[in-house]
C-alpha cells in the first residue's frame, strides 16, 4: 500500500515538473499592422470553443495570452474576480472568457461566431 501511494506521488510530482511550463502564459507575436489591445483568454486546453478560439485569433494574426484553467487555479480567481467587476453571474456562464482591454467577453451568445466577431472588432 505504501509503495502504491508513493507511486502515486511521484508521478503527480513528475507530472507537475513535466508540465509545468504547460499552465504559463502562452503569448503570440504581435501583427505591428494592427492597433494592440491586450486579449487574455481564459479557458481550458480541452474545451473546444476555447482552442476554436485561439485558433480563429491565430489565424487572423490578433495576439492574446491563454490561461488554461486547469493547470493555474489562481487564474480561475482572477477570472471570477473580472467577471464579478463587470457584474456577470459566476454560477451560469461559458469559457471561454475573454478579457479584451478590460472588457470581459463570454460565449453567450446566440451563435459561437457572433462571439468570435466580439473578439476580433
Amino acid at each position: 500500500m505504501r509503495i502504491f501511494i508513493f507511486l502515486i506521488a511521484f508521478i503527480f510530482a513528475l507530472a507537475k515538473v513535466s508540465f509545468g511550463n504547460v499552465s504559463e502564459s502562452t503569448s503570440h507575436a504581435l501583427d505591428t499592422t494592427q492597433e494592440v489591445k491586450e486579449i487574455i483568454i481564459y479557458g481550458s486546453g480541452t474545451c473546444h470553443y476555447c482552442i476554436d478560439t485561439k485558433t480563429y485569433l491565430t489565424k487572423k494574426n490578433i495576439p492574446f495570452v491563454f490561461h488554461d484553467l486547469d493547470l493555474d487555479s489562481k487564474k480561475i480567481e482572477e477570472m471570477y474576480v473580472k467577471l464579478r467587476k463587470a457584474n456577470i453571474s459566476t454560477s451560469n456562464f461559458q469559457i471561454p472568457v475573454v478579457d479584451k482591454d478590460g472588457e470581459i467577453i463570454t460565449n453567450d451568445y446566440s451563435t459561437f461566431d457572433i462571439f468570435l466577431s466580439k473578439i476580433s472588432e
